[in-house]
């Protein structure tokens, strides 16, 4: 198994998630880019990128912590332990196949 470790804490981010917001939008603007871009980038409204600052939502908090040059981890230290192992469950992708099987009788469902 292979063992995680937590990025160094960086005491320039802020705690408070209002306050780490801005501060993220403002760090987004000096690599010319925006909560806006972001979510073009993933295909989700601008709102839900903010939102991410205050609800955990893995996939955007990845976007948003490679989009300023830092560790999710370190950006969003509250919802990650100290062995940086993730505290919030990651939604995974899913599953748009086509079921088949004991629903399914000569063509039409049962």
């Amino acid at each position: 198994m292979r063992t995680l470790k937590r990025a160094e804490p960086n005491p320039e981010i802020p705690h408070d998630p209002r306050e780490r917001s801005i501060w993220v939008q403002g760090k987004l603007r000096l690599h010319n880019s925006s909560f806006s871009d972001i979510a073009r980038m993933l295909g989700v409204s601008s709102k839900a990128v903010s939102q991410a600052m205050y609800q955990a939502n893995h996939r955007i908090e990845v976007a948003v912590a490679s989009a300023i040059g830092v560790a999710p981890d370190a950006l969003f230290f509250e919802r990650y332990d100290a062995g940086g192992m993730r505290l919030h469950a990651v939604r995974g992708i899913k599953d748009t196949t086509s079921v088949t099987g004991d629903h399914v009788e000569a063509g039409k469902a049962a």
